[in-house]
């Protein structure tokens, strides 16, 4: 999106400012500026607020650490609101309330239910609708972005509906599978040009994330400090997914887990993560649906976004 240069050191500085300014006296100052948009302190307070209250931060440096991942995500947040702006991608507010209603319905939840469980993560409704509408603003610029870019042959998407079906994101793994889950996830970024000793370093560092988990640590709270996500505020909840949506890698990690367990960490793309395993819904034939070979099939528009 080629504008995050001109504002990194902007955030060294304000993540520094930030932290010194817990304890001043001050109602309110400026603590990142990103191309021209500013970031205040009370908007980074808005959301560390209910966060330590929810996970139960006390440590200065947890706490340090969830002040500075939330800056750092409303930065993100910034920049993909201006590369939309550019593009004159928007959001309107009935999208919005859309995406609510489904995710209340998804989760066969009422409207006070919904409320708690938002405040159990360590967000407000408030809060929770700037971030919602942030994210389906983010999937439409990538998406924009994305379509853009690449071109799928009408005889891709035939091959991939003959060997996994309608509705499939890609190969699955033999044996019984949910049909949802609901998870939670710690990820973390692969600096460009990583070698293969510090992509072993990083998952060694979830793999003693996981071990601090299963000893007694809150998934949530290590989340919360440890997590690169934007998530990792809402201590690292991806909500309920459908499983063909997810990634060969990512089933593979999560299938055979039971409720409050945690995988083993996973390389997915840039990226490493590892998962806890809130719920599991239903249970369906994973396998393959057709073979590659058959006659013509009807390509859809739905179908070729999905490969």
């Amino acid at each position: 999106m080629g504008r995050r240069p001109s504002i990194f050191l902007w955030i060294m500085l304000a993540a520094a400012a930030v932290s010194a300014a817990a304890s001043a006296q001050v109602l309110d100052r400026i603590v990142a500026n990103v191309n021209g948009d500013i970031i205040t302190l009370s908007e980074v307070n808005e959301r560390l607020g209910p966060l330590v209250k929810a996970s139960g931060l006390t440590a200065p440096k947890d706490i340090d650490g969830a002040r500075r991942k939330i800056l750092m995500a409303l930065v993100d947040q910034k920049l993909a609101e201006q590369e939309a702006e550019r593009l004159e991608i928007t959001v309107e507010e009935d999208e919005v309330q859309a995406a609510i209603a489904q995710i209340k319905a998804s989760n066969k939840i009422t409207d006070q239910e919904f409320a708690s469980k938002i405040l159990q993560q360590g967000s407000t409704l408030a809060t929770f609708r700037k971030d919602l509408k942030a994210e389906i603003l983010r999937s439409k610029l990538v998406q924009k972005v994305v379509r853009s870019s690449v071109v799928v042959a009408d005889v891709e998407v035939e091959n991939h509906l003959r060997r996994y079906g309608p509705g499939a994101a890609g190969p699955q793994p033999s044996g019984p599978a949910p049909q949802q889950v609901r998870v939670r996830n710690i990820l973390i970024l692969i600096p460009e040009n990583a070698n293969e000793g510090a992509v072993r370093g990083i998952m060694a560092r979830l793999g003693k994330l996981k071990k601090d988990i299963e000893g007694g640590e809150d998934f949530a709270k290590v989340a919360a400090t440890n997590s690169e996500a934007p998530n990792a505020v809402q201590g690292g909840d991806l909500g309920t997914i459908s499983w063909p949506d997810m990634s060969p890698p990512v089933q593979a990690a999560l299938r055979g887990l039971r409720p409050g367990q945690v995988s083993e960490p996973v390389v997915v793309g840039n990226v490493v993560q590892i998962f806890q395993l809130l719920q599991a819904i239903g249970s369906k034939d994973s396998g393959p649906a057709q073979t590659p070979e058959g006659p013509p099939v009807q390509v859809s528009d739905q179908e070729r976004e999905r490969v």
